[in-house]
């Protein structure tokens, strides 16, 4: 995720006077570092084209700065050979004395074989000298002190000294002396304690974050591309770039992430999250809520949201009906969302707009007629067999919809099938088989019709606010479950059980039906169950498919889908008389 293309010419600029200054070629395939806990020296390269299996002199020197190149007038302070691959590829080691002062070196690789010698340059310090500074800087305390230790220290312990040269750059900013306040509380976790040399590659990683925080700080990082290595976001990066939001907040979340003053690398790192997250759950993918509800239910947890047990334990449209609330408050902050999440999980969870473990509770208090059925508040239905005159409903997120706009008021103004209590219909979440189920029979039927005390087979589908309106269908055949004596109850209902469902309708009404076969693209994967059935919604003109002409049985059924096709089935059927 790029910032701008100038950043990164520079930044490419850089790396390669990085390389010219390290070595004295500017294209040299040789490298050597020091490793972290010992005196050993990790040399590796590549010479293509050199005889395979044939062996490479590996020799240490003073580096002289004058020439900028290895002093090859002393004797070498260390010697090894290293053996060429296939490949012409070879790593080799070379130990140095613990008694060699601490400063540059180069490693002169010289090859057998009729080629040009490659130097490398590394810094070399002994393990009592690293310890040394390890200990002054896990024991400072002092923010001046630490910056100065810092300096002394870059070549020493091997953390990242070019980031730390360039945080002195900004110069409206004292970047290193904020980093070396970081890094005193971030090192406090070893102070008192025991330690060895061997926590110094803990200590660097450390001291890196802190200085990758500073950079954001002043903006001295081309993206975010490199913020994976210094926080724990990879899974939260991917939703940043793998499109699970809008570009317009998906690079919202990347600008807040420069010159942000960050205080430390914990708090980029709880930031970078709580931006995502609210970015999905404001400005989620196709603005499907949905999509929003993915950010919570995965993130949620790990970022401490309040009330997040209590959500765990609605029903998935209760649910639904949380993150709506949630996205309709358009929390600009994590706070603020935290806020608007605990108040909805709250009020579900109080009874408003509902409450399963009471039924006797109304569901919704702003409709004195809503029966208080225990369920979440999506489908409402007001027990008569006569359609009421109510307002037509101004939902505020169907006029995308224009397609599906009749269906979804007819039904909504007839108390079959209504929105959510924010004002949305929420058209594209999907629908439960027992949702559609319950707003099938009372389409069909009428409220008043459906007895409230039957109870259907379905072992899955026993005391609960859709007991009634299953066994109202198992009774008058229009569903089987999906067998082992189960309903499915939580499960999205497929195109092609919903397409079953409407048909067993139109059959137990007597309607004469045409099953001739329409050519879907996908028509050979519609199940054998359900062939008669979408046929004959097609040629009845209920259903019609996809603009690519396929049918998608086992697709999912959105909220809108569901509102046109029962309404195109209730008025074959003669039930929408106006």
């Amino acid at each position: 995720m790029k910032r701008s293309n100038l950043l990164k010419v520079v930044s490419v600029i850089m790396v390669v006077a990085m390389l010219m200054l390290s070595t004295t070629s500017a294209f040299a395939e040789v490298t050597a570092e020091q490793n972290a806990t010992d005196t050993s020296v990790i040399i590796s390269g590549s010479f293509p084209g050199h005889t395979p299996y044939e062996d490479v002199t590996l020799s240490v020197y003073p580096w002289d700065e004058a020439a900028d190149t290895v002093d090859t007038t002393e004797l070498p302070v260390a010697i090894g050979q290293a053996t060429v691959q296939e490949d012409g590829s070879f790593t080799g080691t070379v130990t140095m004395d613990r008694s060699e002062p601490y400063g540059f070196y180069g490693v002169m690789v010289v090859p057998y074989d009729d080629m040009d010698a490659q130097v490398a340059k590394f810094y070399y310090a002994s393990s009592d000298v690293k310890f040394e500074m390890l200990q002054r800087i896990i024991n400072e305390t002092d923010s001046t002190n630490q910056k100065a230790n810092l300096e002394e220290a870059k070549y020493i312990i091997g953390f990242d000294m070019d980031r730390w040269d360039e945080l002195a750059t900004k110069a409206d900013m004292d970047l290193q002396l904020d980093a070396a306040a970081a890094i005193i509380s971030n090192l406090a976790q070893w102070r008192g304690t025991s330690y060895t040399i061997d926590i110094l590659p803990d200590v660097v990683v450390e001291i890196n974050r802190e200085l990758y925080a500073q950079a954001l700080n002043g903006s001295l990082v081309p993206d975010l591309a490199e913020l994976k290595n210094y926080a724990d976001v990879e899974e939260y990066y991917k939703e940043l770039t793998a499109g699970n939001m809008s570009e317009a907040a998906a690079q919202k979340v990347i600008d807040s992430m420069f010159g942000a003053g960050f205080e430390n690398a914990a708090d980029m790192e709880e930031s970078f999250k709580e931006l995502v997250i609210i970015a999905g759950v404001t400005s989620p993918k196709d603005g499907n809520t949905m999509n929003a509800k993915h950010f919570i239910d995965t993130y949620g947890s790990d970022l401490g949201l309040t009330n997040m047990s209590k959500y765990s334990g609605l029903t998935s449209n209760q649910k639904v009906n949380v993150i709506t609330s949630v996205r309709n408050s358009n929390p600009s902050t994590f706070e603020q969302l935290d806020a608007a999440f605990t108040a909805a999980v709250n009020q579900y969870n109080s009874g408003t707009p509902s409450n399963p473990s009471n039924p006797s509770n109304p569901s919704n208090p702003s409709n004195p007629s809503y029966p208080g059925n225990p369920d979440d508040g999506t489908i409402i239905v007001k027990p008569t067999s006569e359609p009421t005159a109510v307002p037509e409903p101004n939902y505020n997120d169907i006029d995308d919809i224009v397609w599906a706009q009749e269906a979804i008021k007819e039904l909504s103004s007839r108390r079959i099938f209504e929105g959510y209590d924010d004002g949305s219909f929420g058209p594209n979440n999907p629908i439960l088989r027992e949702e559609f189920i319950k707003i099938t029979v009372v389409g069909l039927y009428g409220a008043d019709a459906i007895d409230m005390s039957a109870s259907p087979s379905f072992t899955d589908a026993q005391n609960a606010w859709y007991s009634p309106y299953i066994a109202s269908a198992e009774t008058n055949g229009i569903t089987q479950g999906i067998g082992d004596g189960l309903f499915g109850i939580g499960d999205q209902i497929t195109r092609q059980d919903m397409a079953l469902m409407l048909y067993r309708m139109i059959r137990a009404a007597g309607l004469d039906t045409s099953t001739d076969e329409y050519d879907f693209t996908d028509k050979d994967q519609i199940a054998d169950y359900a062939r008669d059935a979408v046929f004959a919604l097609k040629n009845m003109g209920i259903i019609n498919g996809y603009d690519d002409g396929s049918f998608q049985p086992e697709g999912n059924t959105t909220r809108a889908e569901a509102a046109v096709l029962l309404y195109n089935t209730l008025d074959k059927l003669g039930k929408l008389i106006r």
